[in-house]
């Protein structure tokens, strides 16, 4: 992968992005802060370029990367989550009031409704290391931790011990974008012959 086709695939589904030689812009209005992609000496720098409100802008850098190739995958997903999330999520969200996701009486049956009426298989929400993907909601103690199994159920990611409310939300929202992952995101990289360039680390990098 390079920021070239790193381009084409965020404009291809609707998120607007600039491409020049060695930089890759996030499309914004006017002063409003945006992410930036781009090469500084022998090295590629991601981060949110602050202009809003400041009278310096300046790049807050977030990551750096030797290659071109993990540097564009990372901003390829990065990207492509918070498009998918502040579009398909949120508005699902607005669609299903009843639902009360992200509210205090959002709980396991919630969640539970919530992927049936997104068409979201139950199995992504599982503690099974059936070799499939999957999220699981797990105790420690008196607080939970969300986990995302990958391939052939290995563990990739876990969260820190949080509030049972914070982690239904935050299963409702990795779950949701694995599910995007699995329907839209392979396909996409399919079509641009990039099958086989993620890993499951990659797609923790899209759910987080």
């Amino acid at each position: 992968m390079d920021i070239k086709i790193t381009a084409k695939m965020l404009n291809d589904v609707g998120k607007k992005i600039i491409y020049n030689k060695n930089k890759l812009e996030e499309v914004v209005p006017d002063f409003q802060n945006y992410y930036v992609l781009k090469k500084a000496e022998d090295k590629w720098v991601y981060g949110l370029f602050m202009q809003e409100g400041n009278n310096q802008p300046y790049l807050k850098s977030d990551e750096q990367f030797l290659k071109e190739s993990e540097a564009s995958k990372y901003f390829f997903l990065k990207q492509l989550s918070r498009f998918y999330f502040n579009t398909i999520i949120k508005s699902f969200i607005q669609k299903h009031p009843a639902l009360g996701i992200g509210r205090p009486q959002f709980d396991e049956e919630s969640l539970l409704n919530s992927f049936k009426s997104a068409g979201i298989p139950k199995e992504i929400l599982s503690k099974e290391k059936d070799n499939k993907m999957s999220v699981s909601i797990e105790e420690k103690g008196d607080k939970y931790i969300v986990v995302y199994y990958g391939n052939g159920g290995k563990e990739i990611n876990s969260t820190y011990p949080i509030a049972k409310s914070q982690a239904l939300f935050l299963a409702f929202r990795k779950g949701f974008l694995l599910h995007l992952y699995e329907t839209r995101v392979k396909d996409l990289l399919r079509k641009n012959g990039l099958k086989d360039e993620i890993t499951d680390k990659d797609i923790n990098i899209f759910i987080t």
